[in-house]
């Protein structure tokens, strides 16, 4: 049996830029049977550019003050360890 591929890409935003548009074309020409997630992280993460992959949220609020970054920075890397342990995953930071 054969296990199935999983590719995540990690990047701050999916708009109006050179490696957000990377993204986009990888996750477009990625064959279909490979599972794809673009993880975005900041408060003010936009999708602009077309792809074919599921999108995860790292932050859930506006982080205003330095309490608010604290709880941000505990929340992502919470989240990033769990997707970390995800088996067979490929993961490509831009």
């Amino acid at each position: 049996m054969e296990t199935e591929k999983k590719a995540f890409f990690f990047i701050g935003t999916l708009s109006s830029g050179g490696a957000e548009r990377a993204v986009s074309n990888i996750s477009l020409s990625f064959p279909k049977n490979i599972e794809q997630k673009i993880i975005l992280f900041g408060s003010g993460a936009k999708v602009v550019y077309p792809h074919s992959a599921d999108i995860v949220y790292l932050d859930s609020f506006d982080h205003k003050t330095l309490l608010d970054k604290a709880r941000a920075f505990v929340s992502r890397f919470s989240k990033i360890r769990s997707l970390k342990r995800t088996k067979d995953v490929t993961m490509i930071s831009f």
